[in-house]
């Protein structure tokens, strides 16, 4: 677990760095968000974090590596706020979760006990979201492969059955598995990977047939070259011997008529 002793701050301190990097609060008042504090000025990137309390508040991008996983405990909800753009692996979150730019997620499990959200001012993209029981308000554009909302269980089963004990949802103990197992990777079902290699095994053969096409095309091309050559053999030996034999005989002409002056 990341020891975020190092960033401990204050309500003051927080407040202030949120208003230099112009983020407003959109899901509590400042007197609502729980101690104890921790500030992160900047980027950062954590190879996990897990609260149950607190605030935690980031001023530039956030990324986490491994899980994320801020539930409650009984005491005051967490809230992770990160004005900036944010990158997850594998998240749960039955707390607030803020964001200021865009959430890029594997898998996100939005749960709640009591109180929670996510909000997300920019695009949200991700390849599983599991909502129950909680709210998630994204301003821009939402771009998720599979969503299991349990508001619809049965539709949320058939996206999703690993979600399911007994019939009953359970983020929290599909989370778990998740994290104690391959990671977010691991909530992908193995019958999607393997008809995707069919279409392109036969793509692969649509292009190798191209190039035979090609070369029934360069036969004409070798034909039209034989008459050319043909036409140039009679144009250069004809004339070309002609005028030299009428040269030599005027030369015998005149070696006699100059004999005759000099007698």
């Amino acid at each position: 677990m990341t020891d975020l002793t190092p960033f401990a701050s204050s309500l003051e301190a927080i407040l202030a760095a949120l208003a230099r990097a112009r983020y407003q609060l959109v899901h509590a008042s400042p007197d609502q968000l729980p101690a104890p504090y921790f500030l992160v000025e900047g980027d950062i990137n954590f190879p996990a974090l897990t609260r149950t309390t607190g605030t935690v508040v980031v001023t530039g991008a956030l990324t986490v590596i491994g899980p994320l996983d801020l539930h409650q405990d009984g005491r005051p909800i967490v809230n992770l706020i990160v004005a900036g753009p944010c990158s997850l692996g594998l998240a749960y979150v039955d707390a607030f979760l803020c964001v200021g730019g865009d959430l890029k997620v594997g898998t996100l499990i939005a749960d709640s006990n009591w109180s929670g959200g996510v909000f997300v001012a920019g695009d949200l993209t991700g390849h599983t979201l599991v909502i129950k029981d909680v709210g998630v308000d994204v301003d821009g554009n939402q771009h998720v492969e599979r969503v299991a909302d349990c508001e619809d269980e049965e539709a949320a089963q058939h996206v999703l059955p690993g979600l399911f004990e007994d019939g009953h949802p359970e983020p929290r103990g599909l989370f778990i598995a998740l994290r104690d197992s391959s990671g977010a990777r691991a909530a992908q079902p193995a019958k999607e990977s393997s008809p995707k290699a069919k279409p392109t095994t036969a793509r692969a053969k649509a292009s190798k047939a191209k190039p035979k096409a090609s070369k029934a095309r360069a036969k004409p091309t070798r034909t039209k070259a034989k008459p050319t050559k043909a036409k140039a053999k009679p144009t250069k030996a004809k004339p070309t011997k002609t005028k030299a034999k009428a040269t030599k005989t005027k030369a015998k002409v005149t070696k006699p008529k100059a004999t005759v002056r000099r007698r």
